[in-house]
């Protein structure tokens, strides 16, 4: 029997928040389903497109969950556009129990795909949760210094700037310091009229500073990770392959993996 429902509108709670989501159940009802749990990157939000990847799953027989962060989008949370990564990868654990919990969901074929931001944040999750079976990683952010040095010294200054300015009127009890997170048409999911176009600056110190355990031991976990050629954001990634590569990289380590190169130009 196939689900009356194509897409129903979700919450849950996270921490001291409620996130928001979507839910697209598997095509067949008549037993549990595996499951794809998805979240954006830096400053996204689930109508970014996600949408666009979640009905090619679903479609394919798989049960998924997008879900917005704490602090953006649909989910509560203030101030608003605010980024901690503690917070964020609560938010993913909490999505990833709550996937769980219904009855057509196959809780031991769960995977977790992540794009950017959270592509770096899914590599930890399931080095976190053995459960997890399979990772899909895509163009992921793993070291916060490694992006800063790609990015350059200026961009670091004018980064620093706004993340101190932020740190300091937070001090004073002032309302935070946004910056643009993204530039007209750089991309196309970002034109959608829900996808904040700034984020506090303090977030600039959070993400130099972020670095991801990229010793992480994935023994049992399959791990598709994808990479854009000329991505000065997920340097340590830089022109893999072979999965090996991210080993030598200090990258995650498992027994089968696939490191993908996307083609220079536009998706």
């Amino acid at each position: 029997m196939r689900s009356p429902v194509e897409r129903a509108d979700i919450g849950f709670r996270s921490g001291d928040a409620r996130c928001a989501g979507w839910l697209y159940p598997a095509g067949s009802v008549e037993q549990p389903a595996p499951c794809v749990v998805m979240g954006h990157g830096f400053g996204g939000v689930k109508e970014g497109r996600l949408d666009a990847y979640a009905k090619r799953f679903q479609r394919s027989g798989f049960a998924v969950l997008v879900f917005d962060y704490r602090y953006f989008g649909a989910s509560t949370g203030e101030p608003r556009q605010l980024l901690r990564v503690g917070s964020q990868l609560e938010d993913w654990a909490s999505t990833i129990d709550y996937a769980r919990s219904f009855e057509y969901v196959d809780d031991s074929r769960l995977t977790v795909w992540g794009s950017s931001f959270g592509g770096g944040h899914v590599i930890r999750v399931a080095a976190r949760d053995p459960r997890i079976v399979a990772v899909i990683a895509q163009v992921p952010h793993t070291s916060g210094p490694a992006s800063a040095r790609a990015a350059g010294a200026a961009a670091g200054l004018r980064t620093a700037a706004a993340g101190d300015r932020d740190m300091l009127g937070a001090l004073l009890r002032r309302p935070p310091y946004y910056v643009p997170v993204v530039a007209p048409r750089q991309f196309r999911g970002a034109d959608q009229p829900r996808c904040p176009p700034w984020i506090p600056g303090n977030i600039s110190r959070a993400v130099r500073l972020a670095q991801r355990d990229h010793r992480a031991q994935l023994a049992d976990c399959l791990l598709l990770l994808t990479e854009a050629g000329r991505d000065a954001g997920a340097g340590r990634y830089r022109r893999p392959s072979h999965p090996s590569s991210t080993r030598r990289a200090g990258g995650p380590k498992c027994t089968s993996g696939r490191v993908t190169a996307l083609p220079d130009g536009p998706l």
